[in-house]
């Protein structure tokens, strides 16, 4: 298994853990059925066994999505200001095993971060997508994208085999065991954004839904239409859209987690995408917003569980701006 001396150990860190009471999916499927259908032409939620996710379109490191299902919050953007902290090296594989507290079986994560510039050589966006076994075998499909010297993306798996994230990862951490999911498709913008608070009540806030404390994941492909997504071209940007900004058109995988409270300084929703080849000629990036130019044809297909557990990491002190 790929690993690096230089990622700081899990011991070593300060995490904090707190047990969620999330509602049952069915109530889920209630209250965001309603929000999606003030804002889309076409919505639909449904409560499904989970597909395989190691087949095509997602291509992920585990079938599904059950299976003490956890929030893993590592870091955050306070660590990029006023310089970033070099220091803040973090082990994917050592974050599975912390947040398995012990139990038997494999752990699955997917989501979204910083990559490691200690291998890479400079910034990139990372979308985690990596597994571990009962015996402790590695299943390594992350994916990272970066700006190359010419401006061109650069994206494909991380180089060097690497288990490694910086600086922040906002993680949705599971047994990867097939389950119940919900199932969520929506066509046609017809509001800006939209998300669900805490009290079931629909708000034009942001893309994803959010219920209260309890994190969702969405894992899936894009059918059709475009999305703005940006890269970082260093760690010295500190406004606007940093970096490039590019065009990813229909049928990437996404991943994401997300949250609505502050209580514990948790990023509310991170989303990166990758393309689904070997190579790296591919795609990938920090999602911002559909495209103007097939808003109204874009259409988002998605897959979420629930979070029961949240494990904060190395909270930065100050919280987030």
């Amino acid at each position: 298994m790929p690993s690096s001396t230089s990622t700081l150990p899990i011991k070593s860190l300060p995490i904090e853990k707190h047990a969620l009471d999330p509602p049952p999916l069915v109530e889920l499927a209630s209250v965001i059925s309603k929000g999606l259908q003030a804002n889309y032409k076409s919505s639909t939620v449904s409560i499904i066994p989970c597909p395989d996710l190691t087949a095509s379109p997602f291509h992920l490191a585990a079938p599904g999505l059950s299976g003490h299902e956890s929030i893993a919050d590592i870091g955050g953007p306070p660590f990029l200001h006023p310089l970033p902290d070099f220091s803040k090296k973090y082990s994917l594989p050592d974050i599975l095993s912390h947040c398995g507290d012990g139990e038997k079986g494999g752990r699955f994560a997917i989501g979204a971060g910083a990559g490691p510039f200690h291998v890479v050589g400079q910034n990139s966006e990372l979308a985690p997508n990596i597994s571990v076994d009962g015996d402790g075998e590695v299943n390594n499909l992350t994916k990272y994208a970066k700006i190359g010297k010419n401006g061109e993306v650069i994206s494909g798996p991380v180089p060097e085999g690497s288990t490694d994230c910086c600086l922040m990862a906002n993680l949705f951490i599971s047994s990867g065991l097939p389950g119940n999911v919900l199932k969520i498709t929506a066509k046609s913008e017809l509001a800006p954004n939209i998300s669900v608070d805490g009290d079931g009540e629909v708000n034009n806030l942001t893309k994803y839904a959010k219920i209260g404390k309890n994190g969702e994941v969405i894992s899936g492909p894009v059918p059709e239409g475009s999305t703005d997504c940006c890269l970082m071209a260093n760690l010295f940007i500190s406004s606007g859209l940093p970096g490039n900004v590019l065009k990813i058109t229909a049928k990437k995988t996404w991943s994401n987690g997300c949250d609505s409270s502050t209580w514990l300084g948790l990023r509310m929703e991170h989303t990166h995408c990758f393309a689904n080849g070997k190579g790296k000629d591919g795609k990938g990036g920090h999602y911002h917003g559909d495209t103007e130019d097939t808003k109204d044809e874009v259409e988002y297909e998605g897959y979420f569980n629930i979070a029961r557990i949240i494990y904060r990491i190395d909270r930065p002190g100050g919280g987030h701006e």
